[in-house]
């Protein structure tokens, strides 16, 4: 009889080791689902890939991929890849599916489930998860290929940024538009004119250059403040960009600038931080 016991939790043991080949081990299906979608969008940067074991180049911009994970609804999760375009400040965007985490409201068993429109189901493997680092593999065709994804903010390579931000290698002028504003924290309400600032951002002989538009309380003039211009902030291919525009000749001498792509960013300077779209 013990030795039937003994038998019967060895059993136990080894199909729960193959449940959850994952870690940390025990989440559910939905929790996963929210440490991917962030409980909206979230994007998840490939800092790495291996095909059968071998680490792929990653030189140029059009090698750098953005995973997304989009909560459309509350049962519905849109999967899609982004990768820049031959001009490096647009992105291409690549459908995967709809993403299911297995498990549901049960243990999540290391399976991530992409279905799309035509019926087809392709999958990943969880081999790690957490709120900030994704690692995981999945085969393509003969091959099996293993990424290492995190949610780091310096996945634009520092000679994008200046692209990303005026729309083009050759555009001249650029304008963004103030959606949200925090000063020394509290969320200020964008309530008459005078709160709605346009960020402009042209080129000159002097180079590019930072501009604050401020509308005066008539809402019929505008008043033109120039942050600064930008610093060279790097042409090397294998150097990301750090998250700071270093300004020179003008009322700001650094500005942090996060969540950048090529319809909005988060700049913050002072106490003052603001997300702004494209114009």
């Amino acid at each position: 009889m013990k030795n039937v016991w003994i038998i019967s939790l060895l059993i136990i043991s080894l199909a729960s080791c193959s449940e959850e080949t994952y870690y940390p081990s025990g989440l559910y299906g939905y929790q996963v689902e929210q440490l991917l979608t962030g409980g909206g969008k979230k994007h998840w940067f490939v800092q790495s890939q291996s095909i059968d074991g071998e680490t792929q180049a990653a030189n140029t911009c059009q090698d750098s991929v953005w995973r997304v994970f989009e909560m459309i609804k509350e049962d519905s999760i849109s999967a899609y890849n982004l990768t820049f375009d031959a001009s490096c400040t647009l992105y291409d965007t690549a459908f995967l599916g709809q993403m299911i985490a297995s498990g549901g409201t049960d243990l999540f068993n290391d399976t991530i489930y992409l279905l799309q429109s035509n019926g087809r189901e392709n999958y990943m493997l969880v081999d790690h998860i957490s709120s900030k680092n994704l690692n995981l593999h999945y085969p393509s065709g003969n091959s099996v290929i293993t990424e290492r994804l995190d949610t780091s903010s310096t996945a634009i390579l520092s000679r994008q940024v200046i692209p990303i931000l005026m729309g083009g290698v050759n555009v001249g002028l650029s304008s963004w538009e103030l959606i949200t504003l925090y000063h020394d924290l509290v969320n200020k309400k964008l309530t008459n004119c005078e709160d709605t600032t346009q960020i402009f951002i042209s080129k000159s002989e002097l180079g590019t250059v930072l501009n604050l538009s401020v509308r005066d309380t008539t809402c019929e003039s505008s008043e033109t403040i120039v942050l600064g211009g930008i610093q060279e902030v790097g042409t090397d291919n294998e150097i990301y960009f750090n998250g700071t525009l270093f300004l020179n000749g003008g009322v700001v001498e650094e500005v942090k600038l996060s969540a950048l792509n090529s319809s909005r960013f988060t700049i913050e300077y002072d106490s003052v931080k603001a997300i702004y779209r494209r114009w």
